[in-house]
């Protein structure tokens, strides 16, 4: 996996010591090789990892592959390791594993 991002602190920075109020936010492309090919993607909306879960909880990445752009939602921002996939009108729930 590449990944081409900006990642810019957004909460927590006066709280040295207290890293569970940390907030990044990451804006960038994304590009996923396998034996298969390569998947590129653009992180469309940031995605907002919360240090307190250890989790991207917030944010869209829209792929392109061939002609279909699915778009990969992880979430409203709880902490819960779900997320979407919309591929044209259709959405298929997400979880996980990290």
């Amino acid at each position: 996996m590449s990944l081409k991002a900006s990642v810019k602190q957004t909460k927590g920075g006066k709280t040295v010591f207290a890293v569970n109020d940390d907030m990044y936010s990451i804006t960038g492309n994304i590009a996923i090789a396998s034996d298969k090919g390569t998947m590129n993607g653009k992180i469309v909306e940031p995605l907002i990892s919360k240090m307190s879960c250890g989790d991207i909880t917030e944010g869209n990445i829209e792929f392109k592959i061939d002609t279909t752009t699915p778009v990969l939602d992880f979430g409203n921002g709880e902490c819960d390791k779900k997320g979407t996939v919309q591929i044209g009108a259709s959405s298929f729930p997400v979880d996980f594993p990290f």
